[in-house]
């Protein structure tokens, strides 16, 4: 069985990245260090470092090509880049769709990628009802986006109305924001500087990656909880297409036994995947588990 968490106990220097409006929302309550970039619209306030792009900015993100835009070194670029000079690991949240989220976001990626081992990219894809033209800007995005970030967890917000389909629009994307930080949150009370070398041979560069959570308590709880994560709305292409995944378990009285459960519970629905896990005490009774699956190839 692979494990999380069993090299050297040395943490990763972790940085987060909220990208326009969506990824401003999405960091706010992180821990870590955090860096908002987008236009005076987008930001929110707050504690952490703050980048504002101009009109010019904008114009400039929106009409020239990502590899091209790097070597420009605008003031802004060179803002994230110290930002991310000493950092490990880095995530990114955005909303793609908008101008700022579709189009900065690739860039962002890349220039984190000179910096870190592994860079992680949390993204919405717009809701149906939004528009075609944001579906299409957002798909393009996420093209180009996964060529650049090592793993681009992938949240379109239409699935999420499958959990809660009678949840107002506005509320479902608070709702969204705090499922995609879920993630980063997590991982950080686990993860060790060589886990992140394991992950990058793992999840090679521009991984697919999902996200399932499940939760039980009582009679069975381990093979409940395990099939309500495999039941997100999220694992929308078969799971024998997985790859390599990450599966966090939580229980207050966890042994031996129920990671092995797990693992061959796993193992013969996706029987090509490398899984590592990781396990915390948990509270309540209750055994929780967090899968985040790499597929490979985009369904």
């Amino acid at each position: 069985m692979l494990l999380l968490g069993s090299g050297r106990k040395v943490r990763p220097r972790v940085r987060v990245i909220g990208v326009g409006g969506a990824g401003c929302n999405a960091v706010a309550e992180s821990t870590f260090e955090r860096l908002v970039i987008g236009t005076p619209l987008d930001l929110n306030g707050g504690a952490w470092t703050t980048v504002s792009l101009t009109e010019d900015d904008v114009a400039s993100i929106v009409t020239t090509e990502p590899r091209t835009l790097t070597s420009l070194r605008a003031g802004w670029y060179q803002k994230v880049d110290e930002f991310v000079t000493d950092a490990d690991l880095v995530y990114i949240f955005a909303g793609l769709g908008g101008r700022v989220g579709s189009h900065l976001t690739p860039v962002l990626a890349s220039l984190c990628r000179q910096h870190a081992q592994i860079v992680v990219t949390s993204v919405t894809l717009p809701f149906s009802v939004e528009s075609s033209s944001r579906m299409e800007l957002a798909l393009k995005a996420l093209e180009s986006k996964t060529q650049r970030s090592d793993n681009t967890i992938t949240f379109p917000n239409d699935h999420l109305l499958r959990l809660a389909p009678d949840l107002p629009l506005r509320r479902a994307f608070g709702v969204m924001d705090r499922i995609m930080t879920v993630t980063h949150m997590e991982l950080e009370r686990v993860l060790t500087v060589d886990d992140l070398k394991n992950l990058r041979q793992d999840f090679p560069l521009g991984s697919q990656v999902r996200f399932g959570y499940g939760s039980a308590e009582g009679r069975n709880r381990e093979r409940v909880a395990l099939q309500e994560a495999l039941r997100s709305p999220w694992f929308d292409f078969p799971l024998e297409m997985v790859t390599a995944g990450i599966a966090l378990i939580y229980a207050d009285d966890l042994d031996d036994l129920d990671h092995r459960l797990i693992a061959t519970m796993l193992g013969r629905i996706m029987p090509l995947a490398r899984i590592r896990f990781a396990a915390r005490d948990g509270e309540g009774g209750k055994f929780r588990i967090v899968l985040l699956l790499g597929y490979s190839q985009v369904p």
